[in-house]
Parts: structure tokens; C-alpha cells; sequence
């Protein structure tokens, strides 16, 4: 099946996939490698792919084994802990915590986190660097803060249950937490970039919010969607949603970064400025919604991959989204390397991935096969025949693109949600274009409203507020349905990342045929789902 969307190549992934397999090792301690001598060795495999280079198989082997060995000592460079500290006893401690990342919680005294230790008394001078999980009863500090807190240190276990919160926290680079924190002072206040960036968010959440004063229901949809304000969502809400498998379109993530670069896009055409400073104003714009919104990993990753495509299409280098996925993914384990250990990263990088190389090849080939009118020239059509193929066209996206998106998604589910959702594929056919909607109308809101148009800003939030009813509405209606979603665990935790990790290899090999044939290329990653399913998962 050899379609425009098949045949791409993304030389990246040379170096990302060894990478990040070495990350795995040292991550898991599998392995444990003196960096001098591994440096040594990967210098010599290196050397040896360029001198292998009209061997291809021999010069794969060497630049992977070098990339391998690269990412393991990388990795333990990286996370190289307090020794010992599994054995520490759970103590008084006072740090200063620099502040990376603020969690939404409910209660207006009381907040979460995770920063980074800059400051402690003698005897703990060891955790100078370490990243601390924090939860105090105070206002929440503003990103870049430092803050000195009292509470009880706890070492995270170095082994967690695989669907756990130490697991989350293990998984994001930290190996202490600081509980029942007591705020003694500021130490040096959050630089003015970050003050700004958190009353910008107090303002969008106050236009979010116009003339919608006796829907707080609806407000808190409209609010966690366009600015990930999950705590705005009651308690029967976030439930809803989370067992529909519909949660990930309250995360910002691809979705919103994709909807609202578009819309950035649009109006900056509109002032017919040239295209590169449209293209720097835009990125400019997009980056400020993504720091507004706390910069959320997913939404950094999605910034990052939207920029390079959008890069290559300004300057018209030869590219492809496959190439734009593998580029953003190197910079996120450059920067960020812990993230991979993360669901919001195999979900969404595995789901895009899904989408490139199964969803638009397969709505190709569907569209070329099922095509309407053949035997009527498309110069003859009438303008009933264009609509009836514009919404069939259409829908065959959306099931094309459904079906890829569900193989990952429907395990990660399972694996990191704790629910099976097989009606979930339905629910996202229709949800999506719906969230898109309600975001279009938000960013209206929230661009109207800083420019002083109250009254054309509460349109956009009736407008928002309307298709965010009509997606809790569908949703409801939806849950009725038996079979829909059931609670559910994998046998193994353990197998949750790895079973992602087939999957999207197994389609990446039926990509790198062309999917051709096109049925026994889809057999083997649907085999694969249905056998975690059957035999790795059991309902709760």
C-alpha cells in the first residue's frame, strides 16, 4: 500500500531509539557501566559506523551499539541519587526548594509540587540537587520561587509499584518528598517572566468564567480544557470522563497545541505580514500559552513537535511529521530524559506515532477504495455530490485515524488509568472535533477579553460553555451503554510500557513495508492488543 503518507524517513531515530533503550537499562539499574570505559567504547563504534558505512547492516549495529551505550551512561550521570538513601529513616528536615511545577488541588491553602533542592543545613548537603515532591498547607508558591520549607523528609522507595504515585514521582526524576511542609519564608521571589505568566492565568480564568456566573459545571469543563485546570472538573465529572477514556482532553497536549497554533496562525495571515515573522510571532505567542499554562510536560513536548514541522514547512525543507516526531522526541531525552518513564509520554508520543504510521496511510488507502461517484466525472457533480463525499471522506478520517489511536491507547488505559474502555473509540470519533470547537471559542474569549471586548468575549464563553454541555451530555448518554468501559488491571504492571512499546513497533514494521498487504499488517499489532488484553489484563 504505498500512499504520500508512506515511505517517510526520520534518520533520528537511529540515535533516539538506542537512546532511549540505554535510558531503560540504566533507569531499571539493569546494567551498571563505568562511564569512562563505556565513553571509550561508544567513541570506538562510532568511528566504526563511519568506517562500516557501505555496510549497512554492520553500520546499524555499531551506531546503535554506541547510542545504547551512550543513553546507559547518560542515564546514570542523570539520576545519580543520595547513596543509600532507601535506608534513610523519615526525618525533620528544613530545605529550599526551588519551584519547577505547581499541581491544581481544590482547597485554596493547600498545595503540591515538585522543585529542586538548592538549600539545606549541613548534615543534609547530599540533597542539593535532588528533585523533592512537596505538599504544604499554604498558597501555592508561583514557578521559579524559592521557598524554605519545614516538614518531614521521606525517601521514595526505589522500587514502587509500577501504577503507583512513588512510581509517577520515581518516573519524573524524584527521589524525595517532603510532606506536612510548613512555609518559614521566601527566599528569593519567582523571576517577573513567571509573576506575569501566573496573572495571566488569573485572568484567563476569570474571562473563562463571564456571564457563565450560575454554570459553575460548565466553567470548570470550559477551564480545564483550554488551560488544564483539571481541579476545576466536580468530582462526578472527572469520574465521567475518566471512565469514558476521554480524560487525556483535559491534559494540554497535542490537541490543544495543534488547535491553537492554527488559530494563532489564522490571525496572524489575516495581517498580511511576512511569512517568517508570522512564523516567529506565532511561536512566540504559542510558547507564552504553554508557560501560562504551567508548561505541563506534555505541553512542552507538543510545543516542541509543532515547531519543527511548522519550521520545515516556513522554509520548505524537505520534512515529514515522522521526521518532526523523532526530532522533538531527542530533544525531550536531551533535556528531560526522565520523561520517557512517564504515561503522558508513551501515550502521546506512542499514539502520534500510531497516527503517522497507521491513521493516515490506512484513511488513504480507505478513501482510494471506498471512493463515491467513480463512475461519475467529478466535473459533472452537482453540489449534493460534494457534500455526501466531503462528510464520507471525512468520517473515513475519523475512523482511520480512531482506529490507530485506540491500539495504544486502549493499554494505556488499562495500564496507567486502571479502566478498559472499548467504547472509547466512539467517544473520541466525536469528542475530538467537539473539544476543538470549545478551544477555538476559549482562545476567542480569552483574546477578546484582554483587549477590553467583555461583551464579544462572553459570546465565545456561552459559545464554549454550549459544546462543553453537549460533550458532558453525549458523554452521559454514551455511559449508559453496556460495555462501555469496565475497571480493569494489567496481571503485571511491569508490562504496561513494554506492551505500548510492541505495539508501536510492530506498526512502525508494517509501515516500513507499506503495509503491504495492507490486512496482514494490520493482524500483527491487533493481535498483539487483543493477546495483552485476553491474557495480561483482568477486570476489577
Amino acid at each position: 500500500m504505498s500512499t504520500r503518507s508512506t515511505g517517510h524517513r526520520a534518520p533520528l531515530l537511529w540515535l533516539v531509539v538506542p537512546a532511549m533503550t540505554g535510558l531503560a537499562l540504566a533507569h531499571a539499574e539493569w546494567v551498571r557501566l563505568d562511564t569512562a570505559w563505556a565513553l571509550a567504547a561508544a567513541g570506538g563504534l562510532l568511528l566504526g559506523a563511519l568506517l562500516l558505512a557501505r555496510r549497512p547492516v554492520a553500520w546499524a549495529a555499531a551506531l546503535c551499539a554506541a547510542m545504547m551505550l551512550l543513553g546507559v551512561v547518560y542515564g546514570q550521570l542523570r539520576w545519580a541519587g543520595v547513596p543509600e538513601r532507601a535506608e534513610l529513616p523519615p526525618r525533620e528536615a528544613r530545605l529550599e526548594v526551588r519551584v519547577d511545577r505547581v499541581f491544581p488541588v481544590d482547597e485554596a491553602d493547600r498545595s503540591i509540587g515538585l522543585g529542586e533542592v538548592v538549600g539545606t543545613d549541613a548534615h543534609l548537603v547530599a540533597l542539593r540537587g535532588q528533585r523533592v515532591y512537596w505538599a504544604m498547607d499554604a498558597v501555592a508558591p508561583v514557578r521559579g520561587e524559592i521557598v524554605e520549607l519545614l516538614g518531614v523528609l521521606t525517601p521514595l522507595p526505589t522500587d514502587p509499584e509500577a501504577d503507583s504515585f512513588d512510581a509517577y514521582l520515581e518516573n519524573a526524576g524524584v527521589t524525595f518528598s517532603l510532606r506536612r511542609a510548613e512555609k518559614l519564608r521566601t527566599v528569593r521571589a519567582a523571576p517577573a517572566y513567571y509573576r506575569w505568566c501566573e496573572r495571566m492565568r488569573a485572568k484567563f480564568v476569570r474571562i473563562l468564567g463571564l456571564g457563565l456566573e450560575d454554570r459553575p459545571e460548565l466553567v470548570g469543563v470550559v477551564r480545564a480544557m483550554a488551560l488544564g485546570e483539571k481541579a476545576e472538573l466536580n468530582d462526578g465529572q472527572e469520574t465521567l470522563f475518566r471512565e469514558s477514556g476521554t480524560m487525556h482532553l483535559f491534559a494540554i497536549s497535542g490537541l490543544h497545541i495543534g488547535v491553537i497554533a492554527g488559530v494563532f496562525e489564522l490571525l496572524l495571515v489575516l495581517t498580511r505580514m511576512p511569512g517568517w515573522l508570522r512564523f516567529w510571532i506565532g511561536t512566540a505567542l504559542l510558547w507564552l500559552y504553554v508557560d501560562i499554562t504551567g508548561a505541563p510536560p506534555s505541553a512542552v513536548r507538543a510545543f516542541i513537535m509543532v515547531f519543527f514541522v511548522h519550521a520545515s514547512w516556513r522554509w520548505r525543507v524537505p520534512s515529514n511529521a515522522l521526521a518532526a516526531l523523532a526530532a522533538a522526541a531527542l530533544a525531550v531525552l536531551l533535556v528531560a530524559p526522565e520523561q520517557i518513564f512517564s504515561a503522558s509520554f508513551q501515550l502521546s508520543y506512542g499514539i502520534v506515532a500510531s497516527l503517522l504510521m497507521l491513521g493516515l496511510p490506512l484513511t488513504e488507502r480507505l478513501k482510494e477504495r471506498w471512493a463515491l461517484f467513480t463512475a461519475l466525472p467529478k466535473v459533472a457533480w452537482a453540489r449534493g455530490h460534494h457534500l455526501t463525499d466531503w462528510i464520507w471522506r471525512r468520517l473515513l478520517d475519523s475512523v482511520s485515524l480512531g482506529v490507530a489511536a485506540a491500539l495504544v491507547g486502549i493499554l494505556g488505559g488499562v495500564a496507567f488509568f486502571g479502566v478498559l474502555t472499548p467504547g472509547a473509540f466512539v467517544a473520541n470519533l466525536v469528542l475530538v472535533p467537539l473539544a476543538s470547537l470549545t478551544l477555538m471559542a476559549a482562545v476567542g474569549a480569552m483574546l477578546t477579553g484582554l483587549v477590553g471586548a467583555t461583551w464579544i468575549a462572553t459570546i465565545f464563553t456561552h459559545a464554549a460553555a454550549l459544546v462543553a454541555w453537549w460533550m458532558q451530555a453525549l458523554v452521559e448518554l454514551g455511559m449508559q451503554v453496556p460495555g462501555m468501559s469496565f475497571p480493569a488491571k494489567l496481571r503485571w504492571p511491569e508490562l504496561g510500557a513494554p506492551a505500548i512499546a510492541v505495539t508501536v513497533a510492530l506498526i512502525a514494521l508494517g509501515y516500513a513495508r507499506k503495509w503491504s498487504p495492507l490486512g496482514a499488517g494490520l493482524l500483527l499489532p491487533l493481535a498483539w492488543v487483543l493477546a495483552v488484553l485476553l491474557f495480561g489484563t483482568r477486570l476489577t
